[in-house]
């Protein structure tokens, strides 16, 4: 697959761009595609096996209380630098032991160019209080492992990449 033509639409935050694919098998097709910064997420856990998770306004799915876990854009560092630096920013922790990577996925492989990098943190502990980006509202608090669980199993975590990232945190859990 080949790029033969971008036509640029909008810049900010996210990219839009238009595109001209040649494939594999000659033909040409038309496809927009949105670029927006890798990101990371982590799976944040203390000694007695609680879970640090975050309450933030989305704009995506309208909703003024999404619980996730703590996550972030790459801000030209590596993933483990960024899932280091998001962990402290948004639950005020660090850990003494080495990130677990969990892998990685893109959330819409069809149009969208964001990798989310996913990291499993044990045996953190609060050093400081909460160190926001001036546009961050959130709240940071700790839920018991099992019943993480259950606000997945209920429909109250509904973000992809928290989700994605428990299920395969799960393991080295339980």
């Amino acid at each position: 697959m080949e790029i033969v033509k971008r036509e640029k639409i909008y810049s900010g935050f996210l990219k839009f761009d238009n595109l001209t694919i040649k494939l594999d098998n000659g033909e040409k097709i038309q496809r927009e595609i949105i670029t927006k910064r890798d990101g990371v997420a982590i799976v944040a856990v203390d000694s007695n096996g609680d879970i640090y998770l975050t309450k933030q306004p989305r704009i995506g799915s309208m909703e003024s209380e999404s619980i996730e876990i703590p996550a972030g854009i790459l801000e030209n560092e590596t993933p483990l630098d960024a899932a280091k630096r998001e962990l402290l920013e948004e639950t005020g922790c660090v850990t003494d032991e080495e990130l677990i990577s969990l892998g990685s996925f893109f959330g819409d492989v069809a149009c969208c160019t964001s990798k989310t990098y996913l990291f499993l943190a044990l045996n953190v502990r609060k050093v400081k209080d909460l160190k926001l980006d001036d546009d961050e509202y959130l709240t940071s608090y700790k839920v018991n492992k099992e019943k993480v669980y259950k606000l997945i199993d209920n429909g109250t975590i509904k973000d992809a990449h928290s989700i994605i990232a428990l299920l395969k945190s799960k393991k080295y859990l339980f």
